[in-house]
Parts: structure tokens; sequence; C-alpha cells
């Protein structure tokens, strides 16, 4: 009993910190969001078979980076349930810190859920490419450096959107039509999981060298736009259009 006490008062004390930090999130998420109708994050109940998971790995976690990844786990998961799966848990739970350093090297080249060819391109001649490598064996990337196309459909409407994480491209073209991104990497369902969670750097300039590959791709206009997340898509706000682009 007296050796089983001090290891249930950790747990629980590791659980508290967590969840601190979840609420933090919370709170700094609706501050930053304002009171607009599209911009508030609202709560929703968790299941509790993933509560339950969630418990079990979490609790082990006494240092205060992994408590504040937890608790942005779980923050995340309060806002909209289901965007965290089990085997992401799972993953997280068995997270070293040399897979976490690449992946924060390699959050400046996302966008969205892919690496594009020409933000990656420098990359390749530089350490970067030995954590692109590092990934690839972890399961957080669907293909490898060979390449892949990262295709968009626009709609009846002729629009889409390519999507970042606050950023992203609003397409308008003929209807139909679809865009093709040549990319060096799609991150796996666990991989856009993990990566949600990391500080991504500048999107805007990622999005503007992004637009280069739409040359020749009959699209009529490209604007720069600020989204959020709805039920059916994203509401988008523009920034602004691409080099004035009729591309």
């Amino acid at each position: 009993m007296q050796a089983w006490l001090p290891s249930a008062l950790r747990k629980q004390v590791n659980k508290e910190k967590i969840v601190e930090a979840a609420v933090e999130e919370l709170e700094s998420s609706h501050e930053s969001n304002g009171n607009s109708d599209h911009g508030q994050a609202a709560a929703h109940e968790v299941e509790h078979d993933w509560l339950n998971m969630f418990e079990r790995f979490a609790e082990d976690s006494s240092s205060e980076q992994f408590q504040r990844l937890w608790g942005s786990v779980l923050a995340s998961e309060i806002r909209n349930p289901k965007s965290f799966s089990k085997r992401t848990l799972r993953f997280i739970s068995e997270l070293d810190r040399e897979t976490a350093t690449s992946c924060e090297l390699l959050s400046k080249y996302l966008v969205g859920d892919f690496f594009p060819r020409n933000l990656v391109g420098d990359a390749q001649a530089t350490d970067f490419y030995d954590n692109f490598i590092a990934l690839e064996h972890t399961g957080l990337l669907t293909k490898g450096l060979n390449g892949v196309e990262r295709t968009y459909q626009l709609g009846d409407d002729g629009t889409s959107i390519v999507p970042g994480k606050k950023i992203g491209l609003a397409l308008t073209g003929p209807p139909g039509l679809t865009i093709t991104f040549k990319t060096c990497v799609i991150l796996s369902k666990s991989g856009h999981e993990i990566f949600s969670m990391l500080n991504i750097g500048d999107e805007k300039e990622r999005f503007m060298q992004l637009a280069c590959q739409l040359q020749g791709q009959r699209l009529h206009k490209v604007e720069l736009v600020s989204i959020a997340p709805r039920s059916n898509g994203y509401w988008a706000v523009p920034i602004g259009t691409v080099n004035g682009l009729a591309l």
C-alpha cells in the first residue's frame, strides 16, 4: 500500500497538470478567435473509451513539455471529437525526443497535410532530408521522397480551398477543374494529427510560394484567405490576391 500510494499521487498530479494545460489552451483559443459565430470554440462531449485510453497514456507524463503536449491533445478533442485516433494516442505515448525534434524542424515546410516539392527542394541539400527519412520509418508519412501528386477539384461553383492551419488558398476557375501540386511527402492520418499540434511558422509566405505551382492551370483567380473549419468546409476571409493573379 505504501509503495502504491506515491505512484498514485504522482499520476494524479500529472493528470491535473494536463487538464490545466488543456483549459489554458481552450481559453487562449477562444480569446484569439474572438466572438464571431464561426470563431467560437465550442466544447463537445468526448467518448468515454477515448478518455480512458488518454488517461492511461497521459498519467505517466511528468515533464512539463509532454504535459503541455497531452493538454493540447485533450483541448483539440474537446473542441472537435475524433481529432485524434487511439492509434495516435499510442504513438504520442511512445514519442521520443529525436522524432519530436524531426517533426518540429520539418513543420516549417508543411502545407495542410503535405510538403510541396518547391518548398522541400532546398531542404534536400541539408540535414532536413535526413529528418524526412526518419519520419518515413515512423509511419507518419504515406509516401517517400520520390514524390506523389496532391490534387484538388473545383466544385460546381468553380471554387475550392487549399487549406493550411489558419491560412489557405481560395481557387476560382472552371467548375470541375482539377488542380495538381507535385509534392514530395504526404502525411499519414497519424502524421496529420501530430503536426496539427505544432507551431508551423509563417504560413502566409509558404502559400505565396505554393501559388507558383499554379501557373498554367487555367485558374481565374487565386486568393490568400484566413480560414476556420466548419461542418461542411471552411469559413474563408480574403487577405489578398496572389500577385493580382489571373493564372
